[in-house]
């Protein structure tokens, strides 16, 4: 079995799986935390488009290599010119035939696009690996250390773990500098996480660093991503979904839940999640 017929398998498991516990399918967030780019670009041509990553330098590799790929196949006349280059690892001639300067460990990062030559002959399925691409939503969902907020503001979609002001703060300045607007999602911690070191906001954090967000036209506030604690306990979720429709009523822009992982999909949907992140059982 390919990789693409594997990861392609796993897919359909996981929604098999979210259909037979919800009649309200939640939205689906890929976590490409430990897969490789190839890896990703199988559920990215799967339509999964909604990608989340934990690091911020891992992310920025992943998007710039996926960015490359878009620019080796938007002229559909030339992009077997350059495939046979990249076979040939001549990564300077590239570089100067498409006027770029990438490095050559994201041409040799994205060298698996060969494998792909036969089906993109296909029209139908070359403009759907194009705007696939083109549609792709990057969110960071691990914690951002503050001096690297200016760096995830110039690249992402959204980051789904604000949990101070600070960060807040410098996110809006820095998006102001870039002339970009970003969704982020506000982290609520579990008022049973208080030994675990989790990061995270109480329940009134949320609500004032919603109003704080109100002042800052280039973000837009989308919701909040919980995760529970190693107890897992059901009053955890309860919480979670009371905050989030107290948070909805305050601002009508608000329409995501972001809470269940692999391990935690059927308690998470029960109490309202309206996305859902996984990883390991999309790679596995």
């Amino acid at each position: 079995m390919s990789l693409q017929e594997k990861l392609t398998k796993n897919l359909q498991e996981v929604k098999k799986y979210l259909a037979s516990i919800t009649s309200q399918i939640p939205k689906l967030m890929v976590v490409s935390k430990y897969a490789t780019t190839e890896q990703l670009f199988v559920h990215i041509v799967n339509n999964c488009l909604l990608i989340g990553e934990n690091y911020v330098q891992e992310a920025q590799r992943k998007f710039t290599s996926l960015q490359l790929i878009q620019i080796v196949l938007q002229d559909q006349d030339k992009y077997q010119v350059y495939f046979e280059l990249i076979k040939q690892q001549d990564f300077s001639k590239l570089n100067s035939l498409l006027d770029i300067d990438f490095l050559d460990q994201t041409w040799q990062d994205i060298s698996f696009i060969l494998n792909y030559q036969d089906q993109l002959r296909n029209q139908s399925f070359y403009q759907q690996v194009i705007s696939n691409l083109n549609s792709i939503q990057l969110h960071i969902i691990g914690n951002v250390q503050s001096r690297k907020i200016d760096q995830v503001a110039q690249f992402a979609h959204s980051i789904d773990s604000i949990s101070n002001e600070k960060s807040l703060l410098k996110l809006a300045k820095s998006l102001e500098k870039y002339q970009r607007s970003m969704e982020i999602l506000i982290q609520l911690k579990s008022n049973l996480a208080d030994g675990e070191n989790r990061a995270g906001c109480t329940e009134e954090e949320v609500y004032k660093l919603a109003e704080v967000t109100s002042q800052f036209p280039r973000i837009k506030l989308k919701g909040i991503m919980f995760i529970a604690s190693t107890q897992n306990q059901a009053q955890e979720y309860e919480k979670a979904k009371a905050v989030f429709k107290k948070l909805k009523e305050l601002h009508p822009s608000v329409q995501t839940l972001s809470m269940g992982m692999s391990d935690s999909l059927e308690i998470a949907l029960a109490h309202g999640s309206t996305q859902v992140r996984i990883g390991s059982a999309l790679f596995k």
